[in-house]
């Protein structure tokens, strides 16, 4: 044998349950690791306190000096948690496999749902991640959500999809909103008053029924909103939805929009995002 060769070993997994003492010993192995995100570490802390981490196949990883080389972001929950957790942990690895390990993309919501053949995967993603975090009570928020959160989110809104899709299409899409959001949006009207927000969204698409009540805060957020195609700066999407939200809330009120007045470019801290009633 070469000299130089490197010392045959055979890597070997065992399923494990890792306690919060066990990832804190573990971490102390972590030598050469990129650096903790905070908002990783969160994410999987919130998907663990929910019972929605499954063992998926994904390891923790060691080397044959005894360095951990993937796994610090998981381990790192499981002691922010406080909770055990079984895992794969494979051990004997060759130092090397450091440089291809999070080569491939992670898996989406929208892949899982597209896998799942659900309609228009990318844009119900998104409703579901604003659905997600008005429930939280953080819908300005940006922090990462676990796919098995909104898989579960999907199977206890059994309606979600259905409206969802009727949402996409006329009398009630148009372009004026986001797909996703116009998903989100017209979910929650329909859940406090599903007549009146489809008078209101049939109006806000530009396409009322006869029989509709008049909607004066939908057409005036409709002028408002197609007033600005041509304009150099236009609404960002988060300050649209803030505007049809203003626009539903104060239509349940029986009082009209006085102004529209938020920056066009984001939803200022001093001014938040308002929810729906």
């Amino acid at each position: 044998m070469n000299a130089n060769a490197k010392e045959l070993r055979t890597p070997h997994a065992e399923l494990e349950r890792i306690t919060p003492f066990d990832a804190a010993k573990y971490l102390e192995a972590n030598r050469s690791n990129r650096p903790i995100s905070r908002s990783i570490v969160d994410s999987y802390v919130g998907a663990m306190l929910a019972g929605e981490w499954l063992v998926n196949g994904e390891s923790i990883k060691f080397d044959w000096n005894g360095e951990l080389v993937d796994g610090q972001h998981r381990l790192a929950a499981i002691v922010k948690a406080k909770t055990a957790q079984w895992f794969f942990v494979v051990r004997e690895l060759d130092p090397e496999v450091f440089k291809t390990l999070d080569t491939g993309r992670k898996r989406s919501a929208s892949d899982v749902f597209a896998i799942r053949k659900i309609y228009n995967p990318n844009a119900v993603a998104v409703a579901c991640r604003l659905l997600h975090r008005t429930l939280a009570q953080q819908l300005g928020a940006r922090k990462r959500i676990s796919n098995s959160a909104l898989d579960a989110l999907l199977a206890r809104h059994t309606r979600f999809i259905e409206l969802a899709t009727e949402a996409d299409h006329l009398p009630y899409g148009t372009k004026i909103l986001a797909p996703g959001q116009r998903m989100f949006a017209f979910y929650m009207a329909i859940g406090v008053d599903e007549p009146r927000a489809r008078a209101f969204f049939r109006a806000l698409s530009g396409h009322p029924d006869p029989t509709d009540r008049a909607q004066p805060n939908a057409v005036r957020l409709r002028e408002r909103l197609t007033s600005t195609m041509d304009e150099i700066v236009k609404p960002a999407s988060s300050v649209r939805l803030g505007w049809v939200i203003q626009a539903w809330n104060a239509t349940l009120d029986g009082k009209p929009v006085e102004r529209f007045s938020r920056l066009l470019t984001e939803i200022p801290e001093w001014d938040p995002m308002p929810r729906f009633r």
